[in-house]
């Protein structure tokens, strides 16, 4: 919520979300669902900081918003035997954190590949992925992002800019310099209505996956979002509505009846949405299966059967068997879409795009 990397609407999603569960959802089997909100601040401190004041408000789950420093909280709650969920794990301790963390998103090494495969698919041959210079990136470039190239038949080559954002007219040239026929790009919002211009203005012509940063897209012109695409596991009020399904429909309804985030944050908002209703959804089922008040302990021996349908999406998620090898993920499948002359998103042909061609066997 706080530091380079805050995403404070996160806090104002999911606060929207624990009052839709309560008021339309009947909270945790008749039982209201209270929530306590820490400010990280993307440090490894901050999110030690945080678990302190979880375990001292005696918490039975602790639910991660988006914090590049949020390993740091793992020791404490292991110490305490608090189990944590979220919406995606960003970080290489969170997605391996085996028995203690559980995820109702895709793994980390599917986000990467997936972008991967999806630039296979358009045609792509050579591809520069662009990342902020941060360790975690430089780990998942060598250990996910690279080994998926290879698998595909992509040459990659990865370019990183410092944590304050570059000059992005110039660091565009020189990722342009060196020929690629894509570019993915990992950058927040603003950087990313920055980048993508930068980029056509050196003549890219080329895919450019701009990841969630689907804000920029009533900002951009048609001419520059063409052959953008962009990615999110969730659906928005930015796909076509022949795109959606009924079920769809009335989540994101339930989404706008409960907050109306800033256009440029809402990315950040669904998700803190979708944090605090999945994380009811699993409360609820291990509430149902103990029939014993929630504590700690039975949240962490028990959520790893949790099982059922997904918000802002049709799929499912399944915590018994983790959907990437070695992975807290308890779901798989990344919707990527590009923007139509309306500049309403509309699914690629192979999306929810298949990762099983590079997906680790063990």
């Amino acid at each position: 919520m706080t530091g380079t990397f805050a995403f404070p609407a996160f806090a104002d999603g999911f606060t929207a979300g624990v009052k839709y569960v309560n008021e339309e959802l009947g909270g945790i089997n008749g039982s209201p669902l209270t929530s306590t909100l820490c400010a990280s601040d993307g440090t490894p401190d901050g999110a030690v900081n945080c678990g302190n004041q979880f375990v001292q408000s005696d918490v039975v789950l602790s639910v991660l918003g988006f914090d590049y420093g949020a390993d740091g909280i793992l020791p404490v709650l292991k110490a305490a035997g608090v189990a944590e969920f979220g919406y995606q794990a960003i970080t290489p301790g969170m997605n391996n954190a085996v028995g203690q963390a559980f995820f109702a998103s895709p793994s980390t090494q599917e986000a990467y590949s997936a972008a991967v495969v999806a630039q296979k698919g358009l045609g792509v041959r050579s591809l520069a992925t662009v990342m902020p210079d941060l360790p975690p990136m430089h780990d998942y470039f060598t250990t996910v992002v690279e080994p998926a190239a290879r698998k595909v038949g992509i040459a990659i080559r990865a370019f990183y800019y410092p944590a304050t954002g570059p000059d992005w007219a110039s660091f565009a040239s020189s990722v342009v310099a060196t020929q690629p026929e894509g570019i993915t790009l990992y950058v927040g919002d603003a950087d990313a209505l920055a980048a993508i211009p930068a980029f056509r203005g050196t003549g890219f012509t080329g895919v450019i996956d701009a990841s969630t940063s689907t804000s920029v897209i009533p900002k951009l012109s048609p001419q520059v979002l063409e052959k953008v695409i962009f990615v999110n596991p969730f659906f928005n009020n930015l796909y076509a509505e022949s795109a959606l399904s009924p079920k769809v429909k009335a989540d994101l309804a339930a989404f706008n009846r409960h907050i109306k985030p800033d256009p440029a944050s809402y990315t950040f908002a669904q998700a803190g949405f979708f944090d605090a209703v999945q994380a009811a959804d699993m409360l609820r089922q291990v509430a149902a299966k103990t029939g014993a008040p929630l504590t700690r302990e039975t949240v962490l021996q028990n959520i790893a059967s949790t099982k059922g349908g997904m918000f802002f999406r049709d799929g499912t998620y399944d915590c018994s068997t983790p959907s990437w090898p070695g992975t807290t993920s308890c779901t798989s499948g990344f919707n990527y879409a590009e923007v139509g002359a309306d500049k309403k998103l509309t699914p690629l042909a192979n999306s929810p795009v298949d990762v099983s061609s590079v997906r680790v066997t063990g």
